[in-house]
């Protein structure tokens, strides 16, 4: 339902932009279509119903469409396709422009801000742990500056790396201490890993080619190709 001033075109599409998730759930459709299980995986701290709500507010809008399922098949929930429509991929270059506006004109966020599994499940979203170096999984981070020192596990799950609070099974294979804000400026593209090693707001510790690997999926987001920040 579109709220705040219907005759609005600016106004409308905003009021879509600003919905909870919006920005998540089309940014994690952006590389191609995904069954609600996956994207369950990818927008961590999202409830399954809310999931199936905003799911059903973005088909609504046009934003995205379920994908055609065999005749007379009906899959489980968990399984059911969805992709971004033409109107969505023109909807998520209107993601990207606002988040180019965030980085040069908004101040970056605070450490106390920030939900360490969010900003991890960020930093590693669309990585294929079949590719991106599944000999660098399980990954162990600590963020150490929030105002409870947390750590969490990322893990190869459904086709896709995700953070975990509860150690894996399997051994790990790189840990990593870093503050939040470091990880911050990475994900924004302010920083480098090299730049907060010689910092020491970040350390990790592993094999050499596993560690080279981890360092390379922090700075493989969207925002970190696009830096620098223009300063303000």
């Amino acid at each position: 339902m579109i709220r705040r001033h219907p005759h609005h075109p600016a106004a409308r599409a905003a009021d879509l932009l600003g919905e909870p998730w919006t920005p998540l759930l089309v940014g994690s459709l952006a590389a191609g279509e995904l069954t609600l299980g996956q994207l369950a995986l990818r927008v961590p701290g999202l409830s399954r119903p809310s999931l199936g709500h905003r799911l059903r507010r973005l088909t609504t809008a046009g934003i995205i469409s379920q994908a055609a399922t065999v005749a007379g098949s009906r899959p489980p929930a968990d399984l059911r396709s969805y992709r971004l429509t033409p109107a969505g991929r023109e909807f998520l270059l209107l993601l990207d422009q606002a988040g180019a506006w965030s980085r040069r004109w908004l101040p970056p966020p605070s450490a106390r801000e920030v939900c360490p599994e969010h900003l991890l499940a960020s930093l590693c979203h669309g990585l294929d742990p079949a590719t991106a170096g599944p000999a660098a999984l399980p990954a162990r981070f600590t963020v150490i500056d929030t105002p409870v020192r947390s750590t969490w596990w990322l893990v190869a799950d459904g086709g896709a790396v995700t953070p975990r609070r509860t150690a894996p099974d399997n051994p790990v294979a790189v840990s990593v201490e870093a503050t939040a804000t470091a990880l911050i400026d990475i994900w924004l593209g302010r920083s480098r890993c090299l730049d907060e090693l010689r910092r020491h707001t970040i350390r990790f510790t592993g094999p050499r080619a596993a560690v080279r690997t981890v360092a390379a999926w922090l700075t493989a987001g969207r925002y970190h190709a696009a830096r620098p920040a223009p300063a303000r």
